[in-house]
């Protein structure tokens, strides 16, 4: 046995090693395993929007590309996940390899006509 002092350094050692332990409860990482991480993963390369989530449920027109509130409705279904941020989307997006591509600008005020009457001007010349 050693002394009082001794003994009590002992004490507050462990002590101070518990409290430098990581105390957090995990958040959004702890969603998913890592199992179900390759999972997501495979499948968002495997598979479009409109494949998984039909033509009604998708965030574009079109459903060939994946948005965050496609990924939003296929998580939830495919891993019961459902997390609070649009940037833990983002993370996951990441994580699997997609990059982020800006929307092209289209002028939204033109007609099917003038681009049609355009085009045959071309055409002439």
């Amino acid at each position: 046995m050693g002394t009082l002092a001794e003994n009590t350094l002992v004490i507050i050692a462990r002590k101070m090693t518990v409290a430098l332990e990581d105390q957090r409860a995990g958040g959004n990482r702890a969603l998913l395993s890592e199992e179900q991480w390759a999972d997501v993963r495979d499948r968002l390369h495997r598979y479009r929007p409109i494949d998984v989530l039909g033509p009604e449920n998708v965030a574009t027109a079109s459903g060939q590309h994946w948005t965050i509130p496609d990924l939003k409705q296929a998580l939830q279904a495919w891993q019961g996940v459902l997390y609070q941020s649009d940037s833990s989307y983002r993370q996951l997006f990441q994580r699997c390899d997609f990059s982020y591509q800006r929307a092209a600008k289209v002028f939204r005020s033109r007609s099917a006509e003038q681009v049609a009457d355009f085009e045959e001007q071309l055409q002439k010349n």
